[in-house]
């Protein structure tokens, strides 16, 4: 709310996006500022859902207080709050290899997403696009470092897989990207500097040291 306030930073909430994994149904018309008198123009909005099915997202996030149908039910509540051409979601989904990359997962996926979707058309929209993209995120490994031992579980799918579960939710209607990957190369990709930085900072010399 703070950085679209006309009265501090004023940004355009189309310059605004908030990513929430939305631990309980209510986030997100908090994070839209659903009911608050003089309330900002909300800012774009991204949820973290990496899994459609209860019990694979309880796994991947583990913070999540609600299930993915009642937060889907809070979602939608507050879409319809919202005038119709502000009623845009991106729906972030990191894809990990073996775990959530398969394709009954995309049509899993392409199912829950349906009321969401219904929840975002606006008749007006030039696009005829339903306001929702699905953002998939391929899974980077940790490069070194303790934090990449204890994401060793998982592992980046192939491209194989990335492009058919790309295809199938295309198949199924669903407006989808994948996130372009950059900076793997040299460990600099999106995750890679988290999991590197704990293990630079036990080799740096305290003050004084030297």
């Amino acid at each position: 709310a703070a950085l679209t306030d006309r009265r501090r930073f004023g940004f355009s909430p189309r310059a605004v996006t908030v990513s929430t994994v939305a631990p309980t149904a209510a986030a997100f018309g908090a994070l839209l500022g659903i009911g608050e008198e003089e309330a900002p123009p909300p800012p774009a909005l991204a949820w973290s859902l990496h899994a459609a099915d209860a019990s694979l997202r309880r796994r991947l996030v583990p913070t999540a207080v609600d299930e993915p149908e009642a937060l889907r039910e809070g979602l939608c509540a507050a879409l319809a709050a919202l005038p119709p051409r502000r009623r845009r979601l991106v729906v972030e989904y990191v894809l990990l290899g073996g775990v959530n990359d398969g394709l009954a997962e995309a049509d899993e996926l392409a199912a829950f997403l349906r009321p969401v979707e219904a929840a975002c058309f606006d008749p007006g929209r030039a696009s005829r696009r339903t306001g929702v993209l699905v953002n998939l995120i391929p899974y980077n490994d940790g490069g070194g470092g303790a934090a990449a031992r204890l994401a060793a579980r998982y592992e980046r799918p192939t491209w194989a897989a990335i492009d058919a579960f790309q295809a199938r939710l295309r198949q199924r209607g669903v407006w989808v990207s994948v996130r372009a990957q950059r900076g793997a190369d040299d460990s600099s990709a999106c995750g890679q500097l988290w999991a590197q930085q704990p293990q630079a900072r036990r080799h740096q010399p305290a003050a004084g040291m030297v």
